[in-house]
């Protein structure tokens, strides 16, 4: 039976089943159509036969998007409020790790949100658990970073480093940490990469 409203029916399976639908989420905010696929592969994988697959299309769509990024300048086109994304990752109920990954492609602006956003999914396909694997390789150098420097001309890193170090408002909570410490995370991989001796 077909319905005037296309939020009320799914075609093939059940695993669309929030109140705030990705479709509705990405286009509210106008992201484009790599980012929404990404989304909607982070909310999903977990409720269909083929998880893990999903969260490798997710891999995929993110090194696509980090080639265009480097290779043609692609730019977000749109970015999600914070507000709005903590929102739609709590009806689609999803884990700090997975909010993570949608906070940061929701809200990407530059190749390390990126970079971090493929860490974290990553991890969840390794553990296959609901917890980061991230976060425990995060704690070594989150712990001997003491004082960060908090000039305006410090690079991504360092900023990474200073924001964990300020107080955040409560509407950010544990997410925006998680977040903050992916994308120092993968900088720290990239530069790694770019410098092998160093």
């Amino acid at each position: 039976m077909m319905t005037d409203d296309p939020n009320a029916m799914q075609i093939g399976g059940s695993h669309y089943q929030s109140e705030y639908q990705v479709w509705d989420f990405t286009e509210k905010h106008g992201l484009g159509g790599l980012e929404m696929c990404i989304i909607k592969y982070i909310c999903r994988w977990r409720e269909k036969g083929n998880g893990t697959t999903d969260l490798e299309k997710a891999v995929h769509y993110v090194s696509k998007l980090i080639d265009l990024y480097k290779n043609k300048g692609r730019v977000p086109k749109g970015v999600a409020s914070q507000y709005d994304t903590e929102y739609f990752c709590n009806m689609q109920e999803l884990t700090q790790t997975e909010a993570a990954a949608v906070t940061l492609i929701s809200r990407w602006s530059c190749q390390s949100d990126l970079v971090g956003c493929r860490s974290m999914i990553q991890g969840l396909i390794h553990t296959g658990d609901v917890t980061s694997s991230a976060d425990e390789g995060s704690e070594r150098w989150l712990d001997s970073v003491d004082n960060a420097p908090k000039d305006d001309l410090m690079d991504p890193t360092d900023r990474a480093r200073a924001a964990l170090h300020q107080p955040m408002p409560p509407t950010y909570g544990e997410v925006e940490r998680r977040v903050a410490k992916a994308i120092l995370e993968a900088e720290l991989s990239i530069r790694k990469e770019l410098n092998p001796d160093g």
